[in-house]
């Protein structure tokens, strides 16, 4: 049986290369098109940063901050809120919309 996967991800501003915001999913494939417009329901702050980009014209970059995988899907959602609010942490000095 395979084990389930999910990652920790970030969206970067194309035009700054800056980390704004800092997610997690168990699809990956979903949420990278998910985040080409503002459909989904991440909160006002990002949608609005969102918003602001697809009016210029752009969209976010897409970069996976850490794979996780785990042998059962409890243990995953788990292993993706701990290495969430890790990366969160580790980016605290920088303007997050988390």
């Amino acid at each position: 049986m395979k084990k389930p996967t999910g990652a920790v991800y970030g969206l970067l501003d194309p035009r700054t290369s800056e980390l704004r915001y800092i997610l997690q999913t168990r699809n990956l494939k979903n949420r990278v098109y998910a985040h080409q417009g503002c459909q989904t329901d991440d909160g006002p702050l990002l949608n609005a940063w969102k918003r602001d980009l697809l009016t210029a014209g752009l969209r976010p970059i897409f970069v996976v901050l850490c794979a996780v995988s785990a042998p059962n899907l409890t243990a995953l959602r788990c292993r993706l809120n701990i290495e969430e609010r890790r990366a969160i942490k580790e980016q605290a000095k920088r303007d997050l919309l988390n």
